[in-house]
């Protein structure tokens, strides 16, 4: 296999400082999730500023941490920290949740379920993948569960109890591998092994060209994955050639221990 050459994306604070990167990294996050939550109503300006602060008192903590240690924290400062951030990020979904959410989680998590697979049978119809015929009878079912969902929720004052819950989730995932099948391919259904190597080749693929748009990964590096990539493909092919179309379990976990490593190279890039 070839090794990538060159510079790296990551800068030298991160690879130096890898618990605090982490630990801001959270803090990125939590703050743009405040900015889109603000931005769609779900918080007020008051919430916002106040979920900013926290941040900014977070932030404080580790830079002081930091200072004791030449610039770097523990694990177990690293962990408090994290803590903290799991703590504010609870606030926050506690406060961009609606009544009936809070008052209804099991209800809430049964039709959240509902609705995402409403939307695939949409987007499965829409790229030609399902036929009017089956997403009418998917969508059939779907309308199903939910009337299930709102009997079982009217023998007991608008809940439904975790029994109750688990029968519905159970339901859902049948109406979800009925929709995996249906939108299979004869090729996906008769070459499950190869299927899955492939699906790993394209998502590093789509990777290394996310990584080079963004300026994480310069023309060479991108050139020496994409090399690789061939080349597990290359062989994933030659192993077929000897077994009719088909790959062993072996060869699947071959082939997908060199996918873990060039990802693994990746990540380090």
């Amino acid at each position: 296999m070839v090794y990538p050459l060159g510079p790296s994306h990551c800068s030298d604070w991160e690879r130096d400082h890898p618990r605090r990167d982490e630990v801001n990294d959270r803090l990125r996050n939590l703050n743009e999730r405040i900015d889109r939550e603000l931005k769609d109503h779900d918080l007020t300006e008051c919430q916002a500023r106040q979920f900013r602060e926290e941040i900014s008192k977070i932030r404080q903590e580790e830079r002081i941490m930091a200072e004791s240690d030449h610039g770097h924290i523990t694990r177990e400062e690293q962990r408090a920290l994290n803590e903290q951030e799991n703590a504010l990020r609870g606030q926050i979904e506690r406060a961009t949740e609606t009544p009936w959410e809070r008052e209804h989680p099991r209800r809430d998590e049964v039709n959240d379920r509902l609705r995402n697979l409403s939307e695939r049978i949409d987007r499965e119809l829409r790229d030609g993948d399902l036929t009017e015929h089956q997403a009418r009878q998917f969508r059939k079912e779907i309308g199903e569960i939910r009337e299930e969902e709102r009997i079982m929720a009217e023998f007991d004052h608008g809940h439904i109890t975790r029994a109750e819950q688990r029968a519905l989730n159970q339901q859902e995932n049948a109406l979800r591998r009925q929709i995996e099948r249906a939108t299979e391919t004869p090729w996906e259904r008769e070459h499950p092994r190869r299927d899955e190597v492939n699906d790993r080749l394209r998502n590093l693929s789509r990777r290394i060209d996310h990584e080079l748009r963004d300026g994480d990964l310069t023309e060479h590096q991108a050139r020496q994955f994409r090399n690789e990539i061939s080349e597990i493909r290359q062989e994933e092919r030659i192993m077929a050639e000897f077994h009719r179309g088909h790959i062993t379990r072996e060869e699947q976990s071959e082939l997908n221990r060199q996918e873990n490593e060039l990802r693994n190279r990746i990540d380090r890039a």
